[in-house]
């Protein structure tokens, strides 16, 4: 199964997944992974996803999903923190 991460952009208030987009893609079977406090900034708290995603620290996050969501571009350090063939997805020049 994949596992999906979802990391803040600490620039950037948008997170690239919501509840309503978070079912769809438990449905289809994926495990996700959300870093604690990612969804502050669009005022969604991590009560919201209550037993629907894992709630973790950002480097757990990193380490232990296959595709890893942002807002913005992932941070050198971003990178060399995850797991090994991990992929990200994140807008580029996003505004």
């Amino acid at each position: 199964m994949l596992t999906l991460g979802v990391i803040s952009s600490h620039e950037d208030p948008r997170i690239p997944l919501v509840p309503e987009t978070i079912d769809k893609f438990i449905k289809l079977g994926a495990t996700i992974n959300y870093e604690k406090g990612c969804g502050e900034s669009a005022h969604i708290p991590d009560s919201t996803f209550t037993g629907k995603v894992q709630i973790m620290n950002r480097d757990q996050v990193l380490q232990s999903s296959d595709l890893i969501m942002s807002a913005l571009p992932p941070s050198e350090s971003d990178l060399s923190n995850s797991k090994p063939g991990t992929v990200f997805l994140a807008m580029f020049a996003s505004y």
